[in-house]
């Protein structure tokens, strides 16, 4: 298996690598990560073991796979192609206006646009998002709504009525999501039935629905349906996405936009 040459790289670069390859290919083998990275035998091994322990993969005979349930943290998924997500959000920080009404997921992207909010302008936030809360709390132009609810720690994100209610309530602008999978048929998908609830609100409830999707997620699959694609707006990825891919969504209607990456 041949996923690209490798440039020489320290341990939490090519661990944040690692990951990406076993998230698109599923399974890899031993002998062909030291290939790509041009790394010893022993240190594939101590990467693989880092990755297994801090629940990413599961091991096996020669090799390594995803796990199933593969749920990640905000915190792992924060660092997971994090320059490819920081490029994404700073593209759709340009279709912010003054006086929107956002709506901003928990999703790791959408953490990141919200870093971006210089809180110069007037602005109303609404998310179900504690680290979107926090970005704000001192952005004195932004006025910030949590959803409340019920906080699932894994994901530092507000859930439950409480939350799907307050969602529904506001007249929003447009909301920012993030998928654990989509498709140009089977819509936006997600891992977390309580989380998809959240997105769905959002997408009924606002004018426009702005997906933010980094390449890995145009490879997989995920057992709930957030919604379909005829209520997204647009699509913005980076040039690292197939554009064989790409082209199935703008067949159905969806505008695509790509911001350069490599």
């Amino acid at each position: 298996m041949h996923f690209g040459r490798e440039k020489a790289m320290n341990a939490v670069e090519r661990r944040r690598r690692l990951l990406e390859i076993i998230q698109i290919n599923r399974t890899v083998v031993n002998e062909d990560l030291q290939r790509e990275f041009d790394v010893t035998k022993e240190t594939i091994r101590k990467d693989l073991n880092e990755l297994s322990e801090n629940g990413f993969i599961v091991r096996t005979y020669g090799g390594a796979m995803l796990r199933d349930d593969y749920d990640p943290s905000i915190e792992q998924r924060t660092i997971s192609n994090l320059e490819e997500k920081r490029q994404i959000a700073f593209a759709a920080y340009r279709y912010i206006r003054a006086n929107d009404v956002i709506a901003l997921d928990s999703g790791s992207t959408t953490i990141e646009l919200a870093n971006l909010i210089s809180g110069e302008h007037e602005l109303v936030v609404l998310t179900n998002s504690l680290k979107v809360i926090n970005s704000m709390a001192k952005k004195s132009a932004v006025t910030s709504i949590g959803t409340g609810g019920v906080l699932r720690a894994r994901s530092l994100s507000f859930q439950g009525a409480i939350a799907e209610s307050t969602v529904r309530k506001y007249n929003i602008s447009k909301t920012f999501i993030s998928a654990k999978a989509l498709d140009p048929y089977r819509g936006v998908m997600d891992s977390n039935e309580e989380e998809a609830v959240i997105k769905r609100a959002m997408v009924e409830n606002a004018q426009e629905t702005i997906l933010l999707a980094d390449h890995t997620k145009f490879t997989r699959m995920a057992h709930v349906t957030v919604c379909p694609m005829n209520l997204v707006s647009r699509i913005i990825t980076s040039t690292l996405t197939d554009s064989d891919i790409l082209d199935r969504f703008r067949e159905v209607g969806i505008d695509v936009v790509t911001v350069p990456f490599s």
